[in-house]
């Protein structure tokens, strides 16, 4: 069995991933945009407005990513209580 403090790691390594999803996502969902917005109207290439439907998608996933991640955590913390698995500091 494993120890609350890899319980917790093993919780809390796809929450860190899916905020990094989400905050690469959301830049790359900005910066298409702003690309897309700068171009002419009659000029606006359709693979960016596909890469930005993709990034959007790509956003949405990291949220519910998120969401699962948190609602893991606060399981495990209801169960084995809210400081379980957390290292203190040695100094």
């Amino acid at each position: 069995m494993k120890s609350l403090i890899q319980q917790r790691m093993a919780l809390t390594r796809p929450r860190s991933m899916s905020i990094a999803a989400l905050i690469l996502g959301g830049l790359l969902v900005v910066l298409n945009s702003i690309r897309i917005l700068h171009l002419d109207s009659e000029r606006v290439p359709w693979l960016a407005v596909l890469s930005c439907v993709v990034w959007v998608a790509w956003v949405v996933a990291a949220i519910v990513r998120l969401r699962a991640a948190n609602r893991a955590i606060r399981a495990f913390e209801a169960e084995h209580g809210r400081d379980a698995g957390r290292q203190s500091s040695v100094t």
